[in-house]
C-alpha cells in the first residue's frame, strides 16, 4: 500500500489529493441501519413504524428518528445522486462513506481464516453513485461498536483482525477493484468494551501498515473515554495527527460543563494532535432512547465553538461533516443533506468570526491531510 503514498484512494481509484476540494469526512450514502430501528413503545405511536415518511409523520420522526423503519434504510441510488449533484453544484468535491462492519451491513467475517466477506452490491452501488454524481467518494473499512460486532471478533487476535483489514485495503472489497481509503467508522459504545479496545489496537496496526487515516465514532456522553482511546491508539503505534475523533460537538451539550469547560476539553484533544470532528452539523434535534441520550447542540453553538478553536490556534485540527445517514436528513425530506456546510453553516461561521482562510482549512486542507496516504 505504501506505493500509493501521496495519493487518495476513492471508490473509482487513486486520485491526487489536490482534486479533493471541499470534503465531508463523515457521510453515508446507501444505508441499512435496521440495527437501530424499533417501534415506539406507545401503541398508537408504534403504528408509524411501517409507514412511509410524509408530512403527516415528519414531526414525529424528527423527535423519534428510529421509530419509522424507512428512515433507517436507504437503497435509492437515484436519490443519493440527486443529493450529491446539489453538493457538486455548490462546489463540493468529495465525501467519505463511513459504512462500518456490522451484523447487518457493509461486511462480515466468514470461515476459520477470518476473511472479511463484503457486501459487494453495496460498494458497487456506491461506485455507481460516484460515477453518476461526479463527486469523489472515499470508502471506509471499520468495525462498529461491540453491540453490533460480528460474533467471530471475540475469537480473533489483533494481528488476525489487522491482517483481514490489510487484505481488503490491498485487494479490494470481495471480487471488485473497489478499495477503502480511510479506516472507520471505528466505534466506541456507551461503555468502552474490551472488544472495542481490541479493534482500536487493530486499527493502529492497520494504519501503520497501510498509511490510511482513521475515524473513531464516540457516543455523545463518553467524553471520559476520549483520552483513553487516544492512549490506546498511540500505544499501539497510531499517528494521532491522522486520527479524527467524531461527534465531539456533543461536548457542548454536556450538562456538567460550561461552554469553556467543553472548549478546554476540545482543545486538549487537539493538543494531543488529533482532529476533533463536528460531524452532525445541520442536525439540531435531541432524542432519548433506552440505548442512548443524544442532545445535539445548535448550529450557532457549533459555529461559536469553531471560531473559538480557531482563535486558540487549532484551525488545523477541526473537521466538519453532517453524518447524513437517515432519510429525513436529505433535502428531499426537508433536511440539509450534503450542502449545509457550503451554505448556511458556512455563513454562520463567518458571521461568528471564522476567517475565509480558516474555513477553507477546515473544509479542504484538513480532510486532504487526513485522507492522503502516508
Amino acid at each position: 500500500m505504501k506505493k500509493n503514498s501521496g495519493k487518495v484512494m476513492t471508490v473509482l481509484g487513486l486520485i491526487d489529493p489536490d482534486v479533493l476540494g471541499a470534503t465531508l469526512v463523515h457521510e453515508h450514502t446507501l444505508t441499512n441501519l435496521q440495527f437501530y430501528a424499533a417501534p415506539a413503545k406507545d401503541p398508537e405511536e408504534a403504528k408509524h413504524f411501517k409507514e412511509k415518511i410524509s408530512l403527516d409523520n415528519l414531526h414525529f420522526l424528527r423527535n423519534n428518528p428510529y421509530a419509522i423503519e424507512e428512515n433507517c434504510i436507504c437503497q435509492d441510488r437515484d436519490l443519493i445522486v440527486k443529493e450529491l449533484e446539489l453538493f457538486k453544484k455548490l462546489s463540493g468535491g468529495s465525501i467519505c462513506e463511513l459504512g462500518p462492519i456490522m451484523k447487518q451491513e457493509g461486511a462480515y467475517f466468514e470461515g476459520s481464516d477470518f476473511k472479511i466477506v463484503t457486501n459487494t452490491d453495496h460498494w458497487l452501488g456506491v461506485h455507481d453513485i460516484a460515477e453518476r454524481s461526479g463527486v469523489n467518494i472515499v470508502a471506509s473499512l471499520g468495525i462498529y461498536m461491540e453491540k453490533a460486532h460480528p460474533a467471530q471478533i471475540k475469537n480473533m487476535t489483533d494481528q488476525q483482525l489487522a491482517s483481514s483489514f490489510i487484505d481488503v485495503i490491498c485487494n479490494g472489497y470481495g471480487d471488485t477493484s473497489i478499495k477503502p481509503g480511510v479506516l472507520g467508522e471505528t466505534a466506541i459504545g456507551p461503555v468502552l468494551h474490551d472488544e472495542e479496545i481490541k479493534v482500536l489496537r487493530t486499527v493502529a496496526l492497520t494504519q501503520a501498515e497501510t498509511g490510511l487515516g482513521v475515524n473513531v465514532h464516540m457516543e455523545p456522553y463518553t467524553w471520559e473515554y476520549d483520552f483513553r482511546v487516544l492512549d490506546i491508539l498511540e500505544e499501539s503505534g497510531a499517528d494521532l495527527t491522522r486520527v479524527a475523533i467524531l461527534h465531539r460537538e456533543a461536548s457542548l451539550t454536556n450538562r456538567k460543563w460550561s461552554f469553556h469547560d467543553a472548549l478546554d476539553h476540545l482543545v486538549a484533544i487537539c493538543d494531543r494532535g488529533a482532529f476533533v470532528a463536528f460531524d452532525t452539523c445541520g442536525n439540531n434535534d435531541s432524542f432519548y432512547t433506552e440505548y442512548a441520550t443524544w442532545d445535539n447542540p445548535s448550529d450557532a453553538q457549533r459555529a461559536i465553538a469553531v471560531n473559538s478553536l480557531c482563535n486558540r490556534g487549532h484551525a488545523k485540527r477541526v473537521l466538519l461533516s453532517q453524518d447524513t445517514a437517515h432519510r429525513y436528513l436529505f433535502t428531499s425530506y426537508g433536511g440539509s443533506s450534503f450542502i449545509h456546510l457550503l451554505t448556511k453553516f458556512r455563513n454562520m461561521c463567518l458571521q461568528n468570526g471564522v476567517t475565509e482562510y480558516d474555513y477553507e482549512t477546515i473544509l479542504v486542507r484538513n480532510p486532504k491531510y487526513l485522507l492522503t496516504i502516508k
